[in-house]
């Protein structure tokens, strides 16, 4: 699941990223465009985009422009400190059905979960480096964690992880910028196109 903006009658082009010239996709999860960019403090697509709760609308075009500009200026000069929260459960799964995990099933759980993208690796799928699913948050290609923060979380006990982002990262929202100033909003401005708007 995530927020997808596409804009109509544009033509999708093969990219390295989730972004392309017809497409934006920002995941809901904590390492999803929109997630990362506001809590850098950083401009995200609704910012850049201003839908107010429409899903169908042509916007200001070069407002927007000039808005994704400031942000990828913002970006370039933030701290590339991020957090992603873990709570001590799913809040959607039933007390009586909460495992109990020490710190040997927890490591148990890892290897099977890296295990799980070794065999897709090995089969030529397309991974993540980093994903979080009902058993947790995992990083295959490892993050410098600089602090952990107890917390809440929808009211559930949870962990803040505070991380450097790696150099690999910061590249990727760099190269997201160019996508989405070079393709995406140059080829709004030459057919003041319509966005739609997952939400």
């Amino acid at each position: 699941m995530g927020l997808d903006i596409t804009r109509v009658g544009a033509k999708e082009n093969e990219t390295d990223h989730l972004f392309n010239a017809a497409y934006l996709r920002s995941s809901y999860n904590s390492a999803g465009w929109n997630s990362v960019l506001s809590n850098m403090g950083v401009g995200d697509l609704n910012t850049i985009f201003g839908p107010r709760d429409r899903y169908e609308f042509t916007p200001d075009w070069k407002a927007a422009k000039e808005r994704a500009l400031k942000a990828q200026q913002d970006f370039k000069a933030a701290s590339k400190l991020q957090a992603f929260t873990q709570p001590a459960w799913n809040a959607f799964t039933p007390a009586s059905q909460r495992p109990v995990v020490d710190s040997e099933a927890a490591i148990e759980i890892v290897r099977q979960e890296f295990a799980r993208v070794e065999t897709a690796k090995a089969n030529g799928q397309h991974t993540f480096g980093a994903w979080s699913n009902i058993k947790g948050f995992f990083d295959f290609d490892g993050m410098e964690i600089v602090a952990l923060v107890p917390g809440q979380q929808f009211g559930t006990p949870a962990v803040h992880a505070v991380f450097k982002m790696s150099d690999e990262s910061v590249k990727w929202y760099e190269r997201g910028f160019e996508i989405l100033i070079d393709q995406f909003i140059a080829g709004g401005l030459e057919d003041n196109s319509e966005l739609h708007w997952s939400g």
